[in-house]
């Protein structure tokens, strides 16, 4: 069900495009065989080009083929399941939509009419047409059909008047879907027909619903189970729509309402009892009934409105409710259906959008230094590119920064973009946070499974950041995903086809840990590609008055205070700092500078204690030493400079006291007393 709403969202019908434009397209297709596709969309193009090629004729007006006598009884024959199953279902759709001019149709795999029904009036219409039991839809018959595209695309479809290819039977549009069994084999098509032309969005979500349902009670007829389970099936669909769906009459009654309409009753709806108007029933701010009165004056779609509704005990809801008006032929109103939604759950929905949005563009890397312009022009010339980048630099000189301007830069850029510091997760964890997980792949697993990190990212972008904390035993499978451009969540059966584009970054030194065996070599090949060095900000002392304005001015912003400038004191004194924290250490000493600033310009005495008070010596290559014997020297350095102060050391480290601790004891180095 969830593969045909997604599959849906491809084949609605432009509704920008009017039926005038698409008329006046047909006329010219069919007189010069050229078309406007922005106005035709391609799969109906090729339809009509199809069509055209093998000689249909779209002015036809004798009936198309159509089985009769005893090749349509043993058509019928063939498909009595198929029939006796939809028949209830459609009955009980056609009562929905009985006061609206709608016919629901069912067609067998090869595209012969099977049933419909509907009023006496349109059936009537309806064999006027042409479309008699037994017609057939075909494309290589019919040309352009709702069931011709659905038969194509197996998935479903709306189609306009004008959209097919013979004339006699533009005044009629449509949604049709796919009746598909449990391997993919087509086994039948409905439709829901309308003789006035609209988008009739409503309806293919209908039309999608009575298809899952009905292919669901085939499934289930081969167990035995009873026909009427379908009509529950339906039901049960309806209502796990987790918007609400109210249908009312011009009198304001309430006609059809779903499970979560049910939600925003102040008063329960008596059973058997006449229809309740929908203002009895359900308190709203403005009345719900005032949509209606302004749909009676101006029968056009209303979207999005937000509306406050009082529930029961005195809870609240805010919503947003969209309007649709149900007309009749003369395009007057009839009654309306709201649909309305949860402003908070939207809410969340965007904010998860956002976290998988790139924040930041090349304009956001500020310098004008050689060292940062050389890495920014690298990067540009990687955002054209799809392979792997490998940004290695310091803690806290933006390689996460880099990683998204190439990626707002690249053909990605409207796909996700994931990041995943690799440092931050839990070892334990690193598989199924990664590639995911099936239900009940492991104790404590969500019973819905989990995504991965790789699928949140198809067709985008996944940063991991700080790839040099990747479990060796991970690093195989990783390798394999991004080699395959295929992913195998915990416990699954098959793996799934993905595509990433894969920045890593590392303030580590992968050749070292390759040379250790702590890296596997052919991953470190496969991400090492396209290589950036972002430099430190010692490496670039040009910029930093450059950053310290950017800075400034953006944290006074956002702290709404009044900088009118820095002291060049100030600057003397940030010059005087070794920054072994990088930009990130800068940003954080000039927010605290702000924050405790008095008067509106910035001195030295701001800035926070012993900062910039003497440059700190950066240790020299150690050429020839492993990286054990670096991490070693490192630390008992580092030691030595802060007099035995592990506070300070981890500071000044960038680590946590806890691996500070871990590794003294690692590495059994005595400590000076503090």
């Amino acid at each position: 069900m969830d593969s045909l709403k997604n599959q849906a969202e491809m084949y609605i019908a432009d509704p920008l495009v009017t039926a005038t434009d698409l008329t006046s397209e047909w006329r010219r297709f069919v007189s010069t065989g050229e078309l406007d596709a922005g106005k035709v969309r391609p799969l109906i193009g090729e339809s009509w080009r199809r069509s055209r090629e093998i000689g249909l004729d779209p002015f036809r007006t004798d009936p198309v083929f159509r089985l009769s006598g005893d090749m349509l009884h043993s058509k019928l024959r063939e498909h009595s399941l198929l029939i006796r199953i939809a028949k209830p279902l459609m009955e009980s759709l056609s009562t929905v939509l009985k006061k609206e001019p709608y016919w629901v149709t069912l067609y067998s795999p090869d595209g012969h009419l099977l049933w419909r029904i509907g009023r006496p009036a349109d059936v009537s219409m309806l064999e006027t047409l042409g479309c008699s039991l037994g017609t057939c839809k075909r494309e290589d018959v019919a040309g352009t059909t709702g069931f011709a595209l659905v038969s194509r695309c197996k998935a479903p479809v709306q189609i306009l008047g004008p959209e097919h290819y013979f004339q006699q039977w533009h005044p009629i549009s449509g949604s049709y879907a796919p009746i598909l069994d449990s391997s993919g084999t087509l086994v039948g098509v409905f439709g829901i027909g309308s003789s006035t032309h609209g988008h009739h969005e409503h309806t293919l979500g209908m039309v999608i619903a009575i298809a899952a349902a009905t292919a669901k009670e085939l499934e289930l007829h081969t167990k035995a189970h009873a026909i009427d389970v379908a009509a529950q099936e339906l039901e049960a669909i309806i209502n796990s729509i987790n918007d609400a769906v109210i249908a009312v009459n011009l009198s304001g009654e309430i006609h059809a309402i779903n499970r979560a309409g049910l939600g925003l009753l102040a008063r329960q709806l008596a059973p058997g009892q006449p229809p309740s108007r929908v203002d009895e029933v359900i308190v709203a701010q403005p009345r719900l009934t005032t949509f209606l009165e302004g749909i009676v004056r101006d029968p056009a779609t209303i979207s999005d409105r937000r509306v406050r509704f009082m529930l029961k005990k005195g809870n609240r809801f805010d919503g947003l409710v969209s309007v649709t008006p149900i007309l009749d032929r003369k395009r007057a109103a009839i009654g309306m259906v709201l649909v309305v939604r949860n402003l908070k759950r939207l809410e969340k929905m965007i904010g998860a959008m956002k976290q998988l949005e790139a924040r930041y563009t090349f304009d956001d890397i500020v310098g004008a230094s050689s060292e940062i312009q050389s890495a920014k022009r690298i990067a540009r010339l990687a955002a054209n590119s799809s392979s792997s980048v490998l940004l290695v630099g310091e803690s806290g000189t933006g390689k996460e920064l880099f990683a998204h301007a190439i990626h707002t830069a690249s053909a990605r850029r409207r796909e996700p973009f994931m990041a995943v510091n690799c440092a931050a997760i839990p070892h334990e964890l690193f598989e199924s946070t990664l590639f995911g997980y099936e239900p009940g792949a492991f104790t404590g697993a969500r019973t819905a499974g989990q995504d991965g990190k790789f699928q949140l990212a198809d067709g985008g972008t996944l940063f991991l950041d700080e790839i040099g904390d990747l479990p060796l035993e991970l690093q195989p499978k990783l390798l394999r995903v991004i080699s395959e451009g295929r992913v195998e969540r915990i416990g699954a059966k098959a793996p799934v086809d993905v595509d990433v584009r894969l920045i890593a970054a590392t303030n580590r030194n992968l050749e070292a840990a390759v040379e250790n065996r702590r890296f596997r070599e052919d991953l470190f090949f496969r991400i090492n590609v396209l290589r950036i060095h972002v430099p430190a900000l010692r490496d670039r002392p040009g910029d930093l008055k450059l950053l310290v304005e950017h800075f400034v001015g953006r944290i006074a912003a956002k702290l709404g205070k009044r900088v009118r400038g820095v002291d060049p004191a100030m600057h003397a004194r940030l010059a005087a700092h070794s920054w072994p924290g990088n930009i990130r250490e800068l940003e954080n000493a000039l927010e605290s500078a702000v924050n405790v600033m008095e008067g509106e310009v910035l001195r030295p005495d701001d800035l926070p204690p012993g900062l910039g008070a003497r440059r700190v010596a950066r240790p020299a290559a150690r050429h020839g030493l492993t990286l054990r014997e670096v991490e070693r020297q490192t630390i008992e350095e580092a030691l030595r400079d802060c007099g035995g102060n592990k506070a300070l050391v981890a500071r000044t480290l960038r680590i946590s006291r806890d691996t500070l601790y871990r590794k003294v004891k690692e590495h059994l180095i005595t400590c000076p007393v503090s």
